[in-house]
């Protein structure tokens, strides 16, 4: 049986999904040193990506696929596998929003959503970042100061790979997709976590 890989993706102008789970452990943020190479924050080792954008529910990749019967959510597992495979840490979604939502910015229940949404539910979590490069010599705090009161609950999230959050959420419920976190240092680098629930292996209410 093939493995199944834990996958991160952090948003921005576009989407980079991160392949994460390397024999359990996490590897951590991300961020880009000097000379412009994307490094991972905590070994200081370079970050290996597939060099284009991938298409699979949009656009060309999309239309190709179709015309030639090929099983899209099927073909997104195996693309995954082999990019894992290969070695690679992250590849980049490049969203058509038009496919997906109507000149007001709704979302579309359609096809192209359809497909999105399988890919995205692969995922350990979506990182909605400030930027790429953050600040790798920064010690990102993973609790509350006395007499802080975040809006929501505050709770400590443990992913299956290891990495735990500390921030508050509106609405954790184990039996939907996932949940939101707002992490409790204000100078984190991420403005937000979409946490997947398959992925999280506990959340304790601190």
């Amino acid at each position: 049986m093939r493995k199944k890989r834990s996958i991160i993706a952090v948003f921005a102008l576009l989407a980079s999904l991160q392949l994460f789970e390397q024999e359990g452990v996490s590897q951590g943020s991300i961020h880009i040193d000097h000379e412009g190479v994307l490094r991972w924050e905590h070994s200081g080792e370079e970050i290996y990506g597939f060099g284009i954008n991938y298409t699979v529910p949009f656009a060309h990749a999309y239309r190709a696929a179709r015309l030639l019967g090929v099983d899209l959510k099927q073909a997104i597992r195996e693309d995954v596998y082999h990019f894992a495979r290969l070695g690679l840490d992250l590849f980049r979604i490049h969203v058509w929003d038009t496919e997906v939502s109507d000149t007001l910015g709704n979302l579309l229940e359609n096809d192209h959503m359809d497909v999105l949404d399988f890919l995205l539910k692969e995922l350990k979590a979506l990182f909605f970042v400030k930027d790429f490069a953050g600040n790798p010599q920064y010690d990102e705090r993973k609790k509350y100061l006395e007499g802080e009161k975040p809006t929501g609950r505050r709770v400590e999230v443990t992913f299956k790979d290891g990495e735990t959050l500390v921030g508050s959420t509106l609405g954790y419920d184990p039996s939907r997709p996932g949940f939101f976190l707002f992490p409790a240092d204000p100078k984190s680098n991420n403005i937000r976590v979409f946490a997947v629930s398959p992925f999280v292996k506990n959340v304790r209410y601190v």
